[in-house]
């Protein structure tokens, strides 16, 4: 069966950090803009969609020639709202719509320098290892234990991550790796209601700047003085 894979781009409105943090300017243009820029650069992807519960986001999606068909409903747009519930809001859209994806790849704004190259390589693992997830990760400092960085309550996900970090005797090598802030989460469609990390999964490790997460002022500030090309 031919694989259809929709790219989701979750932006909502608010935003505790920064105010409408993702319409904040990143080396002069929308952080969002980065994530739709790369987004059409991927040919893997058959549809691209953002979900927003802003006009504003929405129409500069439609500008920038990228789907941004509905309104997310406020009650799936707060900062507690699972990334799960946004997803199945989404596929439950364009299933009425008689459109279902194999596979959805979600990218967040809040990650510009994720790379092209990365990207494809991330769907094509999926792809031809038949997965029903992968995600990035990415490897932290050995001082942090890592039985305090597993915030998810997702016990299979806790799981996964600790046989990473446990691939290699810790007092000859002390590395160890969490989930960065969402460079790349890939899900396979038919599997996204049993939990977004379950089943058959891979991992890709990426390392700053493109593993950066902007969550804050400092962190967009950072980001900013980085000297890369976008």
């Amino acid at each position: 069966m031919q694989n259809r894979i929709l790219c989701l781009i979750p932006a909502r409105g608010g935003s505790k950090g920064i105010k409408n943090k993702n319409l904040a300017i990143l080396k002069g243009k929308p952080l969002l803009y980065w994530t739709l820029n790369l987004a059409k650069k991927i040919k893997l992807f058959d549809k691209i969609v953002v979900s927003t519960d802003s006009k504003r986001i929405q129409n500069y999606a439609k500008k920038n020639k990228v789907e941004s068909p509905f309104l997310r409903p406020k009650n799936i747009s707060t900062d507690t709202t699972p990334m799960k519930n946004v997803i199945l809001h989404t596929l439950k859209y364009y299933k009425k719509n008689n459109y279902l994806p194999t596979a959805v790849v979600l990218l967040q704004p809040t990650s510009p320098f994720r790379k092209k190259s990365t990207l494809i390589k991330a769907c094509k693992i999926f792809i031809r290892d038949k997965l029903d997830s992968l995600f990035t990760v990415e490897k932290i400092k050995h001082t942090q234990q890592p039985d305090y960085i597993f915030h998810n309550k997702n016990n299979f996900l806790k799981n996964t991550l600790k046989k990473l970090n446990k691939k290699k005797n810790r007092q000859s090598i002390k590395d160890y790796f969490a989930l960065d802030g969402g460079v790349i989460f890939i899900f396979k469609s038919s599997t996204i209601k049993k939990g977004l990390i379950s089943g058959k999964l891979s991992y890709i490790e990426v390392k700053m700047p493109e593993c950066l997460d902007i969550d804050n002022l400092d962190d967009l500030k950072f980001a900013e003085k980085i000297n890369i090309n976008l």
